[in-house]
C-alpha cells in the first residue's frame, strides 16, 4: 500500500512539473490518525485479516486511542520557492488546517465564525514560534487527551489521571502526574470546559438520516 501510494505522488508531482504548476501548488500530505496494529477485514471479498497490519513503535498506543501513536501521525507541506526545507515541531491538529489554508488566501479567522482551529501556518513557515496559540482537546469515547505547550493530559474512564512532558518524552513513558498536581488541575478545568461545549444531541441531518 505504501509503494503505491509513494507511485501515485510521483504521478502527481510529475504532472505538476509537466504542466508548469509546480510553483504555484501547495502539497500537504497527513493521515488522521495511526495505524491499527491488527486488522480484521470488513469488507467484501477473500483477503485475509492482518495480524500484523501496521506497527507505531515506538510511539504507545494504536489507532482508536489517545496515546501517541493513536493520535501522532506523519506530515508534510511542500511548496518550492516558498517553504524552505526543515522540520516543524509545531502540533497541528486536522481541523487547523481549514483555517491555516484560509489565512493563507488572504480569508481571516473571524470570531462568529465558530472555526474549531486556529491558523499555523506562521509556524508551518517557520516564521512564529511552533507553541499552539490556544490548548487543544482530543475527544475519545474512552476519555480525552489535553494539549497545552509541552504538557499532554490523558483522562480515560475511571482510570487515574496521566500526565506526560511531550516534548522530552514523546513516547509517554512517564508519568508525571503526582511530581505537577497544580498542571493537571488547570488541564482538567480545560477538559472539562472542553466538555460542557460538547453537543449531546445529533444534528438533525444526521439523526433523520436514512440507515
Amino acid at each position: 500500500m505504501v509503494s503505491q501510494l509513494d507511485a501515485a505522488l510521483g504521478r502527481f508531482v510529475a504532472a505538476l512539473d509537466e504542466t508548469g504548476q509546480r510553483a504555484d501548488t501547495l502539497i500537504v500530505f497527513t493521515s488522521d490518525n495511526g495505524g491499527a496494529e491488527s486488522l480484521r477485514n470488513a469488507y467484501l471479498g477473500d483477503v485475509a485479516d492482518s495480524p500484523l497490519n501496521s506497527e507505531n513503535d515506538p510511539l504507545r498506543g494504536e489507532k482508536n486511542t489517545l496515546w501517541e501513536g493513536g493520535v501522532r501521525v506523519c506530515a508534510f507541506v511542500n511548496w518550492p520557492g516558498v517553504l524552505a526545507p526543515r522540520k516543524c515541531t509545531a502540533i497541528v491538529h486536522a481541523v487547523d488546517w481549514f483555517p491555516s489554508l484560509a489565512g493563507l488566501l488572504g480569508l481571516p479567522q473571524a470570531d462568529h465564525q465558530g472555526w474549531d482551529g486556529c491558523a499555523r501556518w506562521g509556524a508551518i513557515a517557520g516564521r512564529d514560534k511552533a507553541v499552539r496559540p490556544q490548548p487543544l482537546c482530543i475527544v475519545h469515547s474512552s476519555g480525552r487527551a489535553v494539549y497545552d505547550g509541552d504538557w499532554k493530559l490523558i483522562t480515560i474512564g475511571g482510570a487515574a489521571t496521566r500526565l506526560f512532558d511531550i516534548a522530552a518524552d514523546p513516547f509517554e513513558k512517564h508519568d508525571v502526574a503526582a511530581e505537577n498536581p497544580d498542571v493537571v488541575q488547570r488541564l482538567l478545568g480545560l477538559a472539562a470546559a472542553d466538555a460542557g461545549r460538547d453537543v449531546s444531541a445529533l444534528p438533525p441531518d444526521l439523526r433523520d438520516a436514512p440507515p
